[in-house]
Formats: C-alpha cells, structure tokens, sequence
C-alpha cells in the first residue's frame, strides 16, 4: 500500500524511523554490554532487520498466493536471529 500511496508512505516511514531508533538503542546497549562492536550501528541494525522483517512478509505473500510453501519456515528465520543475538551473548 505503501508503494501507491504517498500518505501511507510517509506514515509507514516515521513508524520505520521510531522502530529502529528505539530498537536501535537496545541493541547498542546489548552490544556494548558484550564488548561487541558490530559493523552496523543498532539503528542501522534496527533498520536492516525491519526491512528482512518486510521482505520475509512480502515473499511468504507472493508464495501463498502462487500456492507455494514458503520455502523459508518461521523457525528457521528465527533461529538465524537467535543465532545472530546469542553470538554476543
């Protein structure tokens, strides 16, 4: 919708913006916490992990509606996360 619509563009950017800055900060705090310095600032992170979020939406989308399994389950798009926060736990 986002995409036709310059409203709900802009709506959807500031809602995108205040998530990966209040996401952001947590993640800098857990970075810093575990002496990690990660390539991406938590905000670019935050942002990084809303557009997968968007992308892993919108494939599982177009593959229901060519009547396709989705090959990417939500247990394995979990797991990476997981994998990827544990690793500076």
């Amino acid at each position: 919708m986002a995409l036709r619509d310059g409203d709900a563009a802009v709506a959807l950017v500031d809602h995108e913006k205040r998530f990966s800055r209040r996401i952001g900060t947590m993640l800098d705090g857990l970075f810093d916490r575990a002496g990690h310095r990660p390539a991406l600032r938590g905000t670019e992170l935050a942002a990084l992990l809303g557009a997968m979020t968007r992308g892993v939406k919108l494939d599982r989308g177009i593959y229901a509606a060519g009547g396709v399994d989705d090959p990417l389950s939500t247990e394995q798009v979990a797991r990476v996360l997981e994998g990827l926060f544990r690793s500076v736990a």
